[in-house]
């Protein structure tokens, strides 16, 4: 099996069309020219997209791992963005994990309060239609609260509402809840466990390689105006061992 213990894992929020200019003074916008020219990358150097439900076969031997694995992570579930990126991704036999807010569902957000198109949450037709397709949706909770401010009761509700809605949309198990504002303690942790799910993805992690907790995956966050080279060196083996090695 590949040794995949430091599988590039990531972040993207928005990715929409123009020059760039057009775009939030956000550097979690990402061009839709830049993520083309990503996913192209990626494509060309030999990178196989997976999901968590890949992840877990392969943890459990009972899939190959592919030479150059990467998932790709795409937060909160914007109609504009997927509606962007998905012939991009077909285009490039890719495919894409979304992490779904399950409240806001065919809503704009509620944590932006920006009452803008491009914040619209996809609708439940189009999880049906884009499941998949070329993504995989996941948990993002069912607020979009910090889950280590919640009662034991609230985290329940949110970990286990949000995992069951999107399994009744899709028909597809969901094994992995990414962590709203990359919010976690011990407590969500065990939270999660107690919930059924196998991975927790985080922001950052103050783990030695991107594997080592299944519960605080350490994501690459892909900013807004990254040149190729910049995004070629985070995706790179060395980047993600110094990443880690950082931490210890």
């Amino acid at each position: 099996m590949a040794d995949i213990k430091n599988i590039p894992i990531l972040m993207y929020h928005h990715v929409m069309a123009g020059d760039g200019k057009l775009l939030p003074d956000d550097s979690s916008f990402v061009s839709l020219a830049d993520f083309k020219a990503q996913s192209g990358v990626l494509l060309a150097a030999g990178f196989t997209t997976l999901d968590f439900n890949e992840l877990g076969l392969i943890l459990d031997e009972r899939m190959k791992a592919p030479v150059k694995p990467v998932i790709i992570c795409i937060d909160d579930g914007y109609a504009e963005t997927l509606k962007s990126v998905q012939p991009v991704l077909s285009g490039n036999r890719q495919k894409a994990v979304v992490g779904l807010v399950t409240d806001c569902i065919g809503e704009f957000d509620d944590w932006q309060k920006a009452r803008k198109e491009y914040y619209r949450i996809i609708d439940e037709k189009l999880v049906r239609e884009y499941s998949g397709l070329c993504f995989s949706f996941v948990s993002h909770s069912k607020t979009h609260q910090f889950l280590s401010r919640l009662s034991d009761s609230e985290l329940e509700k949110e970990l286990r509402d949000s995992k069951q809605t999107i399994e009744e949309l899709t028909g597809i198990p969901v094994n992995t809840l990414i962590y709203p504002y990359g919010d976690r303690d011990e407590r969500v942790k065990a939270g999660l466990e107690a919930a059924g799910y196998r991975f927790g993805v985080s922001i950052s992690a103050k783990t030695g390689y991107v594997l080592e907790d299944p519960l605080d995956l350490r994501r690459v966050y892909v900013k807004k105006d990254e040149s190729i080279r910049t995004f070629m060196r985070k995706i790179s083996p060395w980047y993600l061992w110094y990443r880690g090695f950082r931490r210890r």
